[in-house]
């Protein structure tokens, strides 16, 4: 009986150590570019045309824009399907939030 605690444990241990470890990686700015143009943008906002890419790729973009424009912190407030077929996607720029 022992030795299925120990055998659990040995299990639950190595699982817990080779848990991923989060790893950034830089945005391909070339390949965002080349898919992305910008629709809107304002002090307080920016709107993204996009195609063949998906949100994930644009967010890093608009928090740059965000944070030049007075430090703040860009927030997704809406995406549409636009009529050839490409996405919009509207950043709000708030102010940082520490959690």
């Amino acid at each position: 009986m022992k030795s299925v605690f120990f055998i659990i444990f040995l299990l639950f241990v190595s699982a817990c150590s080779s848990a991923p470890k989060a790893v950034w990686q830089e945005p391909d700015f070339n390949y965002i570019v080349a898919n992305t143009s910008i629709a809107e943008k304002g002090p307080t906002f920016v709107a993204y045309d996009y195609k063949n890419i998906g949100v994930e790729d644009i967010a890093p973009v608009a928090a740059l824009y965000c944070r030049d424009k007075g430090g703040k912190q860009a927030v997704l407030k809406s995406i549409e399907l636009r009529p050839n077929n490409s996405r919009r996607a509207m950043f709000i720029c708030q102010d940082m939030i520490d959690f």
